[in-house]
């Protein structure tokens, strides 16, 4: 490194504090810099921009323009931040009810992801990937509300509002050597996004702390958030072996003769108890993941339901899939990625359609799972169970418990191995 490009980054230590520090150790270190320095990346993002672009073009027939902190590097340097990780872009919703534009925003999401985009789900944007998943860019929604003010379910940190006249559309300008899209008021829109302060680099930028206001009534609804980035989770993993808990189970208690594989996901367990001879009915919320778990059981029946819908929708699927043959109803890893009333909800409809004899197992990650380390922190919705609660459920149920574990080393993924329970009841 020059004694100038060192000189330069000893002042930006002290002009910016920590997040600089930790910048500068990354490039002392060897590590790669900002992405925004890698003309491979800015290539990759730009082709996914031009994809995105003309996709929800077609479909919306809005123009997708540069936002947040790529729109602060058009308007301030002519190109990306120097200090830039990401590529932020959005468009504007023509509705002004947050209901219909949460319903736009959710559908385009879900039809970018059928024509192949890869796609994980947050409440204020998505997150489009590229073929390899290494590199991304988010899309955001905005859209005036009734009285004209422009709304930003990720919010501002401006004190000035960015109204209907001030919109005059988009116009096109040179970015990092790229034709883009920018918002033609495109200053204006900045000032409100980061204040009166914009012209002024920040290093220490904390959206946490700066933010002034956000729109959360447009937001995706997280069951919808969280359904999409499962649809993404299994276009891209696929596990070939039966889970431990599947054979613990097998080994536990005596099988009946049907499963029903409640978040079935793709399979793996469901052609293991096929294998065992059971009859396999397989319940998930990924399309993605029934068709491969169709492909691995032939001879099974599998149900889309989305747990969290509500009662009717989880009732409708237990009761679907009832049968006279005796009964295991099965659920791994499926009580903390499902709401608090969405388990209630579950737990009433096996109960409602259970005979004795019927089993039902679960496991789950308890209480002493919540410090541990997690894989996706940011896309995975996770709850940490207090057991003696699943087990009062049960009892309130008319269940008898057969075996009660807690432990590790079950499911080890990654940088994780959560702490589970493993609970197998009786009717």
């Amino acid at each position: 490194m020059s004694p100038t490009g060192l000189e330069s980054l000893l002042i930006m230590v002290f002009q910016a504090g920590g997040s600089a520090l930790s910048r500068l150790k990354q490039r002392l270190s060897g590590s790669s810099g900002p992405k925004a320095e890698s003309a491979e990346w800015q290539t990759l993002v730009f082709d996914l921009y031009d994809k995105v672009s003309d996709a929800v073009k077609e479909l919306t027939d809005h123009d997708v323009f540069l936002v947040y902190g790529s729109l602060l590097g058009a308007v301030r340097e002519g190109g990306f931040l120097s200090h830039d990780y990401d590529f932020d872009c959005a468009y504007v919703s023509g509705h002004t009810d947050p209901h219909f534009v949460r319903l736009e925003f959710t559908a385009l999401a879900f039809e970018l992801q059928r024509r192949g985009f890869n796609v994980e789900g947050r409440y204020t944007c998505i997150h489009i990937w590229d073929a390899d998943r290494k590199d991304r860019i988010d899309l955001y929604y905005l859209y005036f509300d009734n009285e004209g003010v422009l709304q930003f379910p990720f919010g501002v940190a401006g004190v000035i509002d960015f109204v209907v006249e001030d919109w005059q559309g988009t116009r096109e300008v040179l970015f990092s050597g790229k034709n883009v899209l920018v918002p033609s008021n495109a200053e204006k829109l900045v000032e409100v996004m980061y204040g009166p302060n914009w012209p002024i680099p920040d290093l220490n930028w904390d959206w946490g702390q700066k933010r002034r206001i956000r729109s959360p009534t447009g937001r995706m609804l997280r069951r919808d958030a969280l359904r999409l980035s499962w649809q993404d989770f299994y276009k891209f993993n696929r596990f070939d072996s039966p889970s431990s808990f599947a054979l613990f189970v097998s080994k536990t208690i005596q099988l009946p003769g049907r499963v029903v594989d409640i978040g079935c996901g793709d399979g793996r367990d469901g052609e293991y108890f096929a294998g065992l001879g059971l009859e396999v009915h397989g319940l998930d919320w990924s399309e993605n993941a029934l068709e491969i778990a169709s492909g691995r059981v032939p001879g099974g029946s599998f149900s889309v339901v989305n747990f969290n819908d509500g009662s009717d929708a989880v009732a409708s699927a237990i009761r679907t899939s009832r049968s006279v043959t005796p009964t295991l109803f099965y659920g791994r890893f499926l009580l903390h990625a499902i709401f608090v009333k969405a388990q209630e909800d579950l737990l009433n409809a096996i109960s409602d359609v259970a005979v004795p004899g019927d089993c039902i197992a679960l496991e789950f990650r308890g209480l002493a799972d919540a410090d541990r380390p997690h894989n996706r922190p940011w896309m995975v919705y996770r709850r940490f169970i207090n057991p003696e609660q699943v087990r009062e459920q049960l009892g309130e149920r008319g269940y008898e418990i057969v075996s009660d574990v807690g432990g590790t080393g079950w499911s080890p993924l990654g940088k994780e191995d959560p702490y589970l329970h493993r609970i197998i009841a009786r009717r």
